[in-house]
């Protein structure tokens, strides 16, 4: 009998890739998202797609409607694609009672999302992580100006609310406040590189390592398949020590001297997911007693829409741009599949919907499909005033 999964935020090209895998392993997928357009809507690996609240404006609302899926779709396992996980974990209790779910407690995905805990939980495990500290007034780690250094938000992704300031640089001049939201931390000079694993209650079932070779804005568009013996040790141990559970993600620096630094964690999927073969994905998940199949991870992905709107940035450089565009040409679409081609239009529906949000909302496009999704040490359970009206529950089969 085909499991019965539930994966949430559908609006994201990882959710795609997680649908597409276990029905091709034989499960049936259910999809929910609570913005009304969304990619895997147009999925034939997509049995039921429902619009639900948006989990930072409405928590008490998108709870009630998650568990009512559950219980509605027969659900047997509930996948987190994006940071709703966090607003899951809130109420995995709940969950509990009705089903399996694929996330780690939420008090550990909170010190890992959390990025000066983070780094403090990393450093007493003896993992390396750049020095760092909070940014709070009256007692900056002077030690840490001396050098280049990086300011950054507790809490945030995909690069955004990054601040670089040289040597002697003053923090209190950057414009940020000083009340402990922000870290500051020693930059760590080499190559950026990334991190996306799967792991079953502290055991590593895969792990792949990946370079964003072209990005938008902060945010990697084009990715390139790496090994790394070093990087991959430390995820291992730090799977091992923390028996972590579910997705986890990480960006690195390598210097020139090969050493590496963990720059910070994500409890969730990131864009490496769309290098990892999907037999093996969906086995990491379904079956962690069995071993996986050994089948070669792609040595590259794009996601297109995101290079074409990227594509100001990379023209602007004409010394980088055939360099850029040549590594665009090599790399398949992550939307594109023979058995299920409508995702590749459909995303443009998507894509208009994101633009639509993004004039209205006064935010950059990068930061539209984190949209009342995105987890910034929010109080669990406050129902908040949603920024737009929202469909309760749809089912959008």
């Amino acid at each position: 009998m085909a499991k019965r999964i539930l994966l949430t935020s559908g609006r994201v090209p990882s959710a795609l890739e997680l649908a597409r895998a276990l029905a091709r392993a034989g499960c049936h997928v259910v999809v929910a998202d609570s913005y009304p357009t969304f990619i895997c809507q147009g999925s034939r690996a997509v049995a039921k797609a429902y619009v639900v609240p948006p989990p930072r404006q409405q928590p008490a609302s998108y709870e009630l409607a998650i568990i009512d899926i559950i219980k509605r779709e027969r659900i047997e396992l509930v996948v987190p694609a994006s940071e709703e996980v966090l607003y899951l974990a809130s109420f995995a209790a709940e969950i509990e009672k009705h089903c399996a779910f694929f996330f780690a407690d939420a008090p550990l995905m909170l010190q890992c999302h959390h990025k000066q805990n983070f780094n403090d939980m990393s450093h007493a495990m003896g993992l390396s992580v750049p020095p760092s500290t909070l940014l709070l007034k009256g007692s900056v780690a002077q030690k840490l100006t001396q050098d280049d250094f990086v300011l950054k938000r507790c809490y945030s992704r995909g690069g955004s609310r990054v601040i670089f300031a040289k040597a002697g640089t003053d923090p209190a001049t950057c414009d940020v406040p000083m009340d402990g939201s922000w870290l500051i931390q020693k930059k760590i000079p080499g190559e950026t590189l990334c991190s996306f694993s799967v792991v079953q209650n502290g055991r590593l079932m895969k792990t792949q390592l990946y370079r964003p070779s072209v990005t938008l804005g902060h945010i990697g568009v084009v990715f390139q398949s790496i090994r790394d013996a070093r990087i991959e040790q430390w995820i291992e141990t730090f799977a091992r020590k923390t028996n972590y559970h579910g997705f986890l993600s990480f960006d690195f620096q390598r210097t020139p001297a090969g050493e590496i630094f963990a720059l910070e964690c994500n409890p969730r999927i990131t864009s490496g997911i769309h290098l990892v073969n999907p037999d093996v994905l969906a086995q990491a998940i379904l079956n962690p007693d069995r071993p996986l199949p050994q089948k070669a991870s792609r040595s590259r992905a794009q996601i297109v829409l995101g290079v074409v709107t990227a594509l100001p940035d990379i023209l602007s450089s004409p010394r980088l741009a055939w360099k850029t565009l040549r590594e665009c040409f090599r790399a398949p679409d992550v939307m594109f599949a023979w058995s299920d081609l409508w995702p590749l239009l459909y995303q443009i529906k998507c894509y208009l919907y994101f633009f639509k949000i993004c004039r209205r909302e006064r935010f950059p496009l990068s930061s539209c499909t984190m949209d009342g999704i995105e987890w910034n040490e929010e109080r669990a359970g406050q129902e908040e005033a949603s920024a737009r009206p929202r469909p309760n529950l749809i089912n959008q089969a």
